[in-house]
């Protein structure tokens, strides 16, 4: 029987319904590349293993990139009904080297060293900081926040979005990775209202409205990478997010006043954020992504040369 892509999607979550939606995309993408098609009767190609390392060793350089193709190739081959000789064999042979390559990963992480395009694109929280701040004085200097509901023009408008979402990149310890792309806000809510969202595994945000200064906002995380790991996430709004959002919201977003619409950025997608976290905090010699800002914003939150002082008196004292 000839197996479309489809198929090979539904074995996948079939057999691993803990996996989402987009990490079987990513999957799919990759097994495409190494297939060198997306329409294929078997994966008989990916038994030969040494072929298949030649191809990985050639075009992929990165580390954790290697990591995620393994991953693609582990969860692929292991979701097929009938598990024969050559896929076990092959299982077994990308297994042993996902193995491998994320102990090499773990040893790099631990060394906080930081990988050619995180050198790339390095700056200091105090600089992401310096850069939320240009846009709030721009924001200011237009007098966007007290414009009257719906009347900026769509320039403006991003504007405006872009100074909200660099506050959430630049307030630890909130360090999100793309799920705000969705965030929806609720006003004063019932406990039907938050039930119903953390049903739903929706992101949202409780805003308690009450006078000027008083209101309080909480960021639930209910749909995230690691969600069925550690749970829901929540945390307080810190104060200087909470008139920007009051605003905002006021102008730009007055539906969600309203009950209408209720999501933060319309339309706004997990790889349109990406991709405009990028060009908020990158400059004409800098290109600092998503996964750069969560490592300087970590980095900035240890303290290295006590964690290295720690490490050396353990193995004086012979501890692990």
């Amino acid at each position: 029987m000839y197996m479309y892509i489809m198929d090979l999607k539904e074995l996948i979550r079939q057999k691993r319904p803990e996996i989402k939606d987009n990490s079987i995309e990513c999957y799919m993408t990759s097994i495409n590349r190494m297939m060198g098609t997306t329409e294929y009767g078997n994966l008989r190609k990916l038994y030969k293993t040494d072929k298949i390392k030649a191809w990985l060793d050639k075009n992929i350089t990165s580390l954790p990139t290697r990591r995620n193709y393994l991953s693609a190739l582990c969860v692929g081959l292991s979701s097929l009904p009938r598990q024969t000789k050559a896929v076990k064999e092959s299982l077994r042979i990308y297994r042993e080297e996902l193995l491998n390559k994320t102990k090499q990963h773990n040893e790099f992480i631990n060394s906080h060293e930081q990988t050619d395009k995180q050198k790339k694109g390095w700056t200091t929280l105090e600089e992401l900081k310096s850069v939320s701040n240009q846009l709030f004085l721009k924001v200011m200097e237009k007098g966007l926040p007290y414009g009257e509901p719906g009347s900026l023009k769509v320039r403006e408008t991003n504007l405006y979005m872009d100074y909200i979402i660099s506050l959430f990149y630049t307030n630890p310890p909130l360090l999100p990775r793309l799920e705000i792309s969705s965030l929806e806000v609720i006003l004063n809510p019932s406990t039907d209202d938050i039930k119903t969202f953390d049903e739903e595994k929706k992101n949202y945000i409780i805003w308690n409205r009450e006078g000027y200064g008083e209101s309080k906002m909480e960021l639930v995380i209910n749909t995230y990478k690691t969600d069925k790991c550690f749970g829901t996430r929540r945390y307080m709004l810190p104060m200087n997010m909470r008139p920007a959002l009051h605003f905002y919201i006021k102008v730009c977003r007055p539906d969600i006043i309203s009950g209408v619409n209720l999501r933060l950025f319309p339309k706004l997608t997990e790889n349109c954020l990406g991709k405009r976290l990028t060009n908020i905090f990158s400059t004409d010699d800098r290109k600092t992504t998503l996964n750069t800002i969560r490592h300087i914003i970590i980095s900035n939150s240890v303290d290295l040369e006590k964690e290295k002082h720690l490490k050396e008196l353990a193995q004086q004292a012979g501890h692990s």
